[in-house]
């Protein structure tokens, strides 16, 4: 199935305040330096039928922050910047929308409009603004024109229908401190138990430790040999 967000584009102002910022940032985007893919995540393959992990694959992004600390000067030299905000859907009824605006100081505007699915099709509160952030970089990466993601053409569309999973830096990388190995040890049950009931998947474990703490590799793999391996009973 593909999972790819549909995009809707408006451009609004006179055909010479338009004009305007076509040139402008046809000039800012001469001026954007090497954009980073600093980034890597891991996203989980699964069976279609069972649900059960089989595989999964990586792949390097640059994060709105790079993306935004990387293009917001050169756009601001040139009279444009860039807003985002949630607001309701123009595209789906009742429903809501990730708004990005480009918008020139002579006044034109380009505005891309990506739905959001709904928040009771997601797993929980912290999944729906997982989706946001992934919405919101695909959306600015998009409208600016950057290769903001390594290509994927060889794996896209086999994996779960989430955003990808951060894989968690070191502590010296994310400035998080790190997850002791006591609480790690007495949280392994309960994870343990999260996961073969099907309410928690390894990856999303560690997704949520990861929100406050850093893992190491060493931990992640002890999360991880808590999922059965495919195919196992449970």
């Amino acid at each position: 199935m593909d999972t790819t967000p549909e995009i809707y584009h408006a451009t609004y102002g006179t055909a010479d305040q338009v004009a305007k910022l076509y040139a402008a940032f046809a000039k800012a985007q001469g001026e954007f330096p090497p954009i980073a893919k600093n980034r890597e995540v891991e996203i989980p393959v699964k069976d279609k039928v069972t649900g059960a992990r089989t595989s999964s694959y990586k792949f390097r992004y640059a994060d709105l922050e790079e993306i935004n600390s990387k293009t917001r000067k050169p756009l601001s030299d040139n009279g444009l910047g860039t807003m985002q905000f949630i607001s309701r859907s123009t595209s789906a009824v009742g429903g809501t929308s990730i708004f990005t605006r480009l918008v020139h100081s002579e006044g034109a505007c380009i505005e891309a409009e990506i739905p959001l699915p709904a928040a009771e099709k997601q797993r929980d509160i912290k999944d729906y603004g997982a989706t946001v952030s992934y919405l919101r970089r695909y959306a600015k990466a998009a409208l600016l024109d950057i290769a903001a993601d390594d290509d994927l053409d060889n794996n896209g569309g086999e994996g779960d229908d989430l955003p990808p999973i951060e894989t968690p830096q070191s502590p010296q990388d994310t400035g998080k401190p790190a997850y002791p190995d006591a609480k790690l040890n007495k949280m392994l049950p309960q994870w343990k138990d999260l996961i073969s009931s099907g309410k928690k998947t390894a990856d999303q474990v560690i997704a949520t430790v990861c929100s406050g703490n850093s893992l190491t590799p060493k931990q992640i793999q002890l999360i991880r040999a808590l999922e059965p391996a495919p195919g196992a009973e449970q």
